[in-house]
This record gives structure tokens, sequence and C-alpha cells, in this order.
């Protein structure tokens, strides 16, 4: 009898205890637990006062789907969590490779502005000047190594990186320097005549769609 009220009044403040800290906790998972704990410590109760029957009921179905739910709360939590680091990971890398594409671009720039005559070729080309043949073939020359360039950064960037709607189009295609060579008068006859031969038709259609939106 003895030990019947021992265990009686510690089942009870097991579960006043637990009943209150379900509400006291700031931790989700936590109050779960909590919860699952009070309804054990009443079923336990109801056994122990004759009522077995309820106190099962009590057990199986209350308890086991507080767990349930509990245990989805948890993996819900846990794939936010990941969402969230993989975007962090994801904001910090295109920074990254938007910092490695000006690079290239500048490179690219700095290298072929050390010749004087393609400097004036440039010059001539980026301002619409009339330019002979063989100014145009190396102006367009220029362009297509620097499509070259810009198109090898978007296949390593998507291949690396997630992207979602207007962004994507922006951060691939949208390079500034590669519209500026072809709002070209010689940059756009090349781009419309021969860009098809050299690049994929989703490089060249994604950059036509970035001129079109701007």
């Amino acid at each position: 009898m003895v030990a019947h009220s021992i265990f009686f009044y510690t089942f009870s403040l097991i579960a006043i205890v637990s009943a209150i800290m379900v509400t006291a906790s700031k931790n989700t998972i936590h109050s779960v637990f909590f919860l699952i704990l009070d309804f054990i410590s009443i079923s336990c109760l109801f056994i122990m006062i004759g009522a077995e029957f309820l106190g099962m009921i009590m057990l199986i179905v209350y308890v086991g789907a507080v767990a349930v739910l509990g245990t989805l709360y948890y993996l819900a939590a846990q794939i936010r969590t990941q969402n969230q680091q993989l975007e962090k990971s994801n904001d910090h890398a295109r920074a990254q490779t938007s910092v490695h594409i000006n690079d290239q671009a500048l490179s690219v720039f700095d290298t072929l502005m050390r010749d004087k005559e393609f400097v004036r070729i440039y010059y001539k080309g980026i301002n619409n000047q009339p330019l002979d043949e063989l100014e145009a073939i190396q102006f367009t020359s220029f362009i297509t190594r620097f499509f070259g360039l810009c198109e090898s950064n978007v296949t390593a960037s998507k291949a690396q990186l997630s992207f979602e709607g207007d962004y994507e189009l922006e951060f691939l295609y949208g390079n500034p320097y590669l519209h500026k060579l072809i709002d070209t008068e010689e940059g756009g006859r090349w781009f419309e005549e021969e860009a098809s031969a050299l690049f994929s038709g989703e490089f060249l259609d994604n950059v036509a769609r970035f001129r079109s939106n701007r």
C-alpha cells in the first residue's frame, strides 16, 4: 500500500512538472518530449487506479501520435536548416564566381589592350566606326574569345550552383562587357550571323533573352 502511494504521488508529480514544462519550454522538441512524458505518467496513474483500458488507450494513441508528430517536426526542422545552410553556401559561391568572372574578363581586356594596334581597332569597333575587312576579323575574333570565356564560366557556374528564375538569367548571362560588345554594329552582325555556329543554342538564346529584357 505504501509502495502504491509512493508510485502514485511520484507519477502525479512527474505529470504536473511535465505539463508545466510543455508550456514553459522554448524548444519545440523539448516540449514534445515533456508532453510524451506527461501522457505516460497519466497513463500510469489510470492503470494504478484500475482504469487499465483508459491507460493503455492514452499510452498507445496519444503517446504514439505525439511521437510521430514530434519526429515529423524534427525532420522538417532539419531540412529547413540544411536548406538555409545550402542557400548561404550558394550565396558565397555566387559572390566568388562573380568576382572570378570579372577578374577573367578584365584579364582578357588587359592582355589585349597592351597591343596598341588592337586598341585602335577596338576603339573603332566599340564606337561603331567603319572597319576594314581585316579589322573586322580581329574585332570579331576578340568577341568570339570573350564569348567563349563567358560560356565556360556559365557551364562551370551551373554545375556548382543552384539558381532560380530571373536571378539565373541576370547572373549568368548579364555580363556588361559581353553586351557592350554585341550592342555594336559589327558585334550585332556577328551575333546574328556567326555565333550560332560557334556556341550552344541555349547559351545564345539566354543571352538574347537577357538583351530583350533590359
